[in-house]
């Protein structure tokens, strides 16, 4: 399990000592992407509970773990995986070899409010052995992108006007998020499965993509480094 806790910026009234899971479930943060889920699926890095193990359950694929586990690799790279950032507080009072890594971001909002990652908690309980050797981060904001549209008003006027998204937008740029998400909050990742290298190759182009069109002069696609 991983959970990244946040402290907020000196404009609002929650304190730094009561710090937010901005990677739980409970506040709306979802798994965009995961390169391979084959023992255990991504989503249980935004479980807001703490790590349990069943000594007796089991799966197909082996023994069912409270974190995400993917299968050993046998060729060069590593797994990864996508996380939103929650976008709503839990209480609601406000007005991203098992592997570990997730998307966030130096500062993010919430219904308007900007915080600060202050600390990343990495959790690899009940894995012993084939725990992560290692683990980086890195970050992106997404930002919503206007468009323009031309309709043509009663009096048979062209009118032009901006056409506001939903939230579509934190999700749209990642092929396949918006049926992961159909299945659940969250998310939901099918155990067992792994992606193909050619779908791999698109998450990566569509992560450099999103990278390029929030940050005009990012020609190379790079995301923020948060822990190397």
């Amino acid at each position: 399990m991983t959970t990244a806790t946040t402290t907020t910026t000196p404009n609002n009234n929650i304190s730094p000592r009561n710090p937010i899971n901005l990677t739980s479930s409970a506040n709306r943060a979802s798994i965009l992407f995961a390169t391979d889920e084959w023992f255990a699926t991504a989503e249980n890095l935004l479980n807001p509970s703490p790590p349990t193990f069943v000594p007796d359950l089991f799966c197909p694929q082996g023994k069912v773990m409270d974190g995400w586990e993917t299968r050993r690799r046998r060729t060069a790279g590593h797994d990864w995986c996508v996380i939103k950032l929650g976008s709503e507080m839990e209480n609601g009072d406000n007005d991203g070899d098992d592997d570990n890594c997730g998307e966030g971001t130096s500062t993010t909002s919430i219904n308007g409010t900007a915080f600060t990652i202050s600390n990343i908690e990495l959790d690899t309980a009940y894995f012993t052995g084939n725990q992560t050797p290692r683990v980086s981060i890195e970050a992106m904001k997404v930002t919503r992108r206007r468009t323009t549209s031309t309709a043509t008003n009663e009096n048979g006027e062209q009118q032009q006007h901006d056409d506001e998204d939903n939230e579509d937008y934190l999700y749209n740029w990642m092929s396949g998020a918006s049926t992961r998400l159909a299945r659940g909050t969250g998310g939901k990742g099918i155990r067992g499965k792994g992606q193909s290298p050619t779908t791999i190759r698109r998450a990566l182009e569509a992560c450099r993509t999103v990278a390029r069109n929030t940050q005009p002069r990012n020609t190379t696609g790079e995301w923020i480094t948060v822990l190397p």
